[in-house]
């Protein structure tokens, strides 16, 4: 995917280089709304964002405010067995 800007983010493809920034995002995400951070169980997926995403087809982005530059959100699917392209 070619990076995306959508009105003041860009949408930009996951790297590993920002692993750790990733999981921390979601971590204070999952804080925020008082819900466990399980690296090693249930959110390991963020971690292994090649095993758990790309390596099934899969897709994982990062989107970034363009003001601040910093990385803000993620987003992500990957293909589920559950008919005809589900994801």
């Amino acid at each position: 995917m070619v990076n995306k800007i959508y009105q003041n983010y860009l949408i930009k493809d996951w790297q590993p280089s920002l692993r750790e920034v990733t999981a921390n995002i979601i971590k204070t995400v999952f804080t925020e709304y008082n819900l466990p951070w399980q690296p090693e169980e249930a959110d390991i997926d963020v971690l292994e964002v090649e095993k758990y995403y790309y390596q099934i087809r899969g897709e994982f982005w990062l989107i970034e405010d363009l003001n601040s530059q910093e990385i803000i959100g993620t987003a992500a699917y990957y293909p589920i067995k559950r008919g005809e392209n589900a994801v």
